[in-house]
C-alpha cells in the first residue's frame, strides 16, 4: 500500500490528494479515489467495502482475446488465431488407404477456429475427383459438429477453386461457416463457429488466411 497522510474524518483535503481507504475513525489519503461532499470534506458515513468495492469496479477490463498470426511450414499456410492453436492428428481408414489430417484448432469468447489439411491418396482424387471430395467433407463436418446446413456454395480461396458451407448449430444459437479447397493433392478445411453477435472476429480469421 502507498504512504500517505492520516487526517481525521472530516477534514477538508484539497491540499491533500485524494483518500483510497476508509477507517472507522482516520482516512488515508493517498492517490487513489474518495468521495467529497459539496463542501469539500471527507464523507464520514462512507464504508470501507463500498470504496474498496468501487475501485475495483474502476480498474476491471473485460478480457479480451490478443490475437496471434500462426505459421504451419509443413502445412503452408498462415492465419490469425485469438489464442495459439493447439494441434491434433486425425487418421480415418478409406477403400484408397489410411488418410491423415492435421488440424489446428483455437477457442476464445464462444469462438471456435480450425485450419485442417488432409493429404488425399492419388487413388482419391484419381476415381473420387474434387467434387466428391468437397461434398463428403462437407458431410462428415456437419455429422461432426451436429450442424443443420444452410447454404452451400462455390467460392475462391487465395485463388483457389472451393466450396463454403454455412450452417447452424445449438438450435440455431450460433452460426458456423467452413471453406475448403483442395490443392495439389492435399484438402483444406477452415471452419470457424460462434454466436451471431461475433460475425467481425470470424472475418478477421477468414481474412488472415493465406496458402503457399
Amino acid at each position: 500500500m502507498s504512504k500517505g497522510l492520516i487526517l481525521p474524518q472530516g477534514t477538508p483535503i484539497a491540499s491533500h490528494g485524494y483518500c483510497r481507504f476508509l477507517e472507522w475513525d482516520w482516512t488515508m489519503v493517498t492517490e487513489g479515489f474518495c468521495p467529497l461532499t459539496e463542501g469539500g470534506q471527507i464523507l464520514k458515513h462512507t464504508t470501507l467495502t463500498a470504496l474498496i468495492l468501487s475501485v475495483i469496479l474502476l480498474t476491471i477490463q473485460p478480457a479480451v482475446a490478443k490475437w496471434t498470426t500462426f505459421s504451419s511450414p509443413e502445412g503452408k499456410f498462415k492465419a490469425s488465431f485469438p489464442t495459439t492453436p493447439a494441434k491434433s492428428t486425425e487418421t480415418n481408414t478409406s477403400p484408397v488407404g489410411d488418410i491423415e489430417s492435421q488440424t489446428f484448432a483455437s477457442s476464445a469468447n464462444q469462438l471456435d477456429f480450425s485450419v485442417t489439411y488432409t493429404d488425399l491418396p492419388e487413388l482419391a482424387l484419381l476415381f473420387g475427383g474434387e467434387d466428391k471430395i468437397l461434398r463428403d467433407t462437407k458431410t462428415r463436418l456437419l455429422e461432426k459438429v451436429s450442424g443443420r446446413e444452410v447454404s452451400w456454395k462455390d467460392v475462391s480461396v487465395n485463388g483457389y477453386q472451393g466450396k463454403e458451407l454455412k450452417y447452424t448449430v445449438d438450435d440455431g444459437r450460433k452460426i458456423g461457416r467452413a471453406r475448403m479447397f483442395i490443392s495439389g493433392d492435399r484438402l483444406y478445411v477452415l471452419n470457424a463457429t460462434g454466436p451471431r453477435s461475433n460475425k467481425a472476429e470470424m472475418e478477421r480469421f477468414w481474412n488472415s488466411f493465406s496458402h503457399g
